[in-house]
């Protein structure tokens, strides 16, 4: 790969430097919840004057880093195939929301802090930012967390610690904080190591949401389909819809499929499709069930591989451009 930090050896040492010299950077620890605003998405909450605590969620959160990058490929982010197994990457600009969390962690002129009138309840997700100055050796690490909440037992339970040789119930908010990471930034890309989580902090399916929302007017002027609207809602309900047709929106492929619509009915016929077709030759939309059909025809997920010649499909397709 061109990048040596693609390369796993080289993301081992980046980890095994921040355990070295964890206590000599400048770190900081930053809860956040998500507002249902489209400007000042976040809010962030800073935890101060627990350095001790804070070296030691870092210290546990790189060792657990360290842990995930064992037996794992790593090989660039795709909206649309998930790869459980690899460690994905994806450029910093490509990051929908992420600019906005980083300028977030940046404390402003009154930053809010983390005390006991901080509703937990309310936190989404954390982030860990560590900055290492040694000299002209400058290094950043950021790393992403979703918070989870104890579980309804938990918080149904009564809980207490010892005072002395008696117990003391605890009435307070609990906060509670794992070694787990999603992601992490470093030197200007994202390492993702769970993408749903990924997809959860920086909010991915509200912006699907929103261009699909944008372009839906082209969908229908495309006419490649009938009832469009009814596709477009059922698409936009489904977790697993949603990206892929997010995804046909943004690289205009509806305006670049028409020219294409006398090849369906020999698509159909040849993978034994339940798509029907009307009189006009749309594509006719009924029910759910035709989704993925027809989005995999879209995206062009039917192929054949060139070696066997047999028909194929695709979770995902990278168009070769030699």
């Amino acid at each position: 790969m061109g990048n040596i930090f693609f390369e796993k050896d080289k993301l081992e040492e980046v980890c095994d430097f921040c355990l070295k010299n964890i206590e000599e950077a400048s770190n900081k620890l930053v809860l956040f919840k998500k507002t249902k605003r489209k400007r000042d998405k976040y809010k962030a909450f800073f935890l101060s004057g627990n350095e001790e605590t804070i070296n030691d969620i870092m210290k546990k959160s790189i060792e657990n880093i360290l842990i995930s990058l064992k037996d794992k490929d790593v090989c660039k982010f795709h909206f649309l195939a998930s790869q459980t197994d690899s460690l994905q990457w994806i450029d910093e600009e490509k990051v929908i929301n992420g600019k906005e969390i980083l300028q977030d962690i940046v404390a402003g002129e009154s930053p809010e802090f983390v005390d006991r009138k901080t509703d937990f309840e309310k936190i989404d997700f954390i982030v860990l930012d560590m900055f290492f100055n040694q000299g002209e050796k400058e290094e950043k690490v950021t790393l992403f967390k979703k918070y989870y909440h104890p579980n309804t037992a938990f918080k149904r339970s009564q809980k207490f610690i010892f005072a002395g040789n008696k117990l003391e119930e605890i009435k307070e908010q609990i906060l509670t904080f794992d070694s787990h990471v999603d992601a992490f930034l470093y030197k200007g890309i994202y390492y993702i190591i769970n993408r749903n989580s990924f997809n959860s902090i920086f909010g991915f399916k509200d912006v699907f949401i929103e261009v699909i929302e944008e372009n839906s007017e082209c969908i229908k002027k495309a006419g490649l389909l009938e009832d469009a609207d009814s596709f477009i809602e059922d698409c936009k309900g489904n977790g697993f819809y949603l990206p892929r047709l997010a995804s046909l929106v943004v690289e205009n492929k509806f305006q670049q499929y028409t020219q294409y619509i006398k090849n369906i009915p020999q698509i159909i016929k040849n993978r034994e499709l339940s798509i029907s077709l009307t009189k006009d030759k749309k594509i006719s939309y009924t029910n759910k069930r035709g989704v993925k059909e027809i989005l995999d025809l879209l995206l062009g997920h039917y192929v054949i591989d060139e070696l066997s010649n047999e028909r194929l499909l695709a979770l995902a397709v990278e168009k070769n451009i030699k």
